[in-house]
């Protein structure tokens, strides 16, 4: 802008001692000729400088531009102008195209990098079955919905059929098949409406619209409602993960039974979530 800015004034003042040339000459047409001829003379030269000037800025700016545009193409990302299939581009154009092309190389390094970088899924899995070999357990996998934690008990329910006290055997030999998640949300939500004031302290929210999310949706269930499964059940609830210690959940009363589920913090790009074992083949 500013190269332009100075040629344009070289310019102006080149018209401008024209201008003036003519001025005078229109002016002095009762003076002597040679005082008048010896008077253009200067004007021209002056008008004849200024025009040089100019001219000369324009050479020195086309010179400096053709030098950025071959710095441009020496800074291009490799194989850049391959992209613009031999066309002319303006400035604004090669700009535009390398920085598209940056773009597009720091994708390409993020790419690789992010390949490089270890699974957190996969890692975690590792540590849970090294952990899970001396009990001869693996993890059988339940849909990761919402339901997953009613959905990992309601597979040690059927599991451990044959050990389950006899009602609530046949209350689980009853229920229809894939309905287990269901039977047990309500009967978690039902536990803790009897035990209100067991559970109540523990839970940050409207107690009566808790329980109806626990009923009737799909909300993810932790803790508290593992504890009130694991006394509505009377059964003892272990939860083994990767990175975590053992929970045990147990009923009131002292009970032979043992469910086993797994926490997994990378499992599914939903978060949390959590599965059923079973023995290891």
């Amino acid at each position: 802008a500013s190269k332009g800015r100075s040629i344009v004034s070289a310019m102006a003042r080149a018209a401008a001692s024209f201008a003036s040339l003519m001025a005078e000459v229109d002016s002095d047409d009762d003076k002597p000729a040679p005082k008048l001829e010896e008077k253009a003379e200067a004007k021209v030269k002056e008008a004849d400088a200024a025009v040089s000037e100019a001219a000369a800025q324009l050479k020195k700016a086309s010179v400096e531009e053709k030098k950025e545009e071959e710095e441009e193409e020496d800074n291009a990302p490799k194989g850049f102008y391959a992209t613009t299939g031999g066309k002319k581009l303006s400035k604004q154009q090669k700009r535009k195209l390398a920085k598209e092309a940056e773009e597009k190389r720091r994708y390409e390094e993020a790419k690789k990098e992010a390949e490089n970088q270890p699974d957190p899924r996969a890692e975690e899995d590792k540590a849970l079955a090294v952990k899970l070999a001396p009990l001869k357990l693996t993890v059988k996998e339940v849909k990761p919905d919402g339901h997953c934690l009613y959905r990992a008990v309601g597979d040690q329910c059927v599991q451990n059929l044959s050990s389950l006290p006899e009602n609530l055997s046949n209350e689980v030999s009853a229920w229809p098949e894939g309905t287990e998640y269901l039977k047990l949300r309500r009967k978690t939500a039902e536990y803790m409406r009897l035990r209100r004031n067991d559970f109540e302290p523990f839970v940050d929210a409207d107690y009566d619209s808790y329980l109806q999310k626990i009923e009737g949706t799909a909300e993810w269930g932790g803790d508290i409602e593992l504890q009130a499964l694991s006394r509505a059940l009377g059964a003892n609830i272990h939860v083994h993960s990767a990175l975590l210690a053992e929970q045990v959940f147990s009923p009131d009363a002292p009970s032979s039974l043992h469910f086993n589920v797994s926490f997994h913090r990378h499992a599914f790009g939903l978060g949390e979530h959590y599965n059923s074992l079973k023995p290891a083949v």
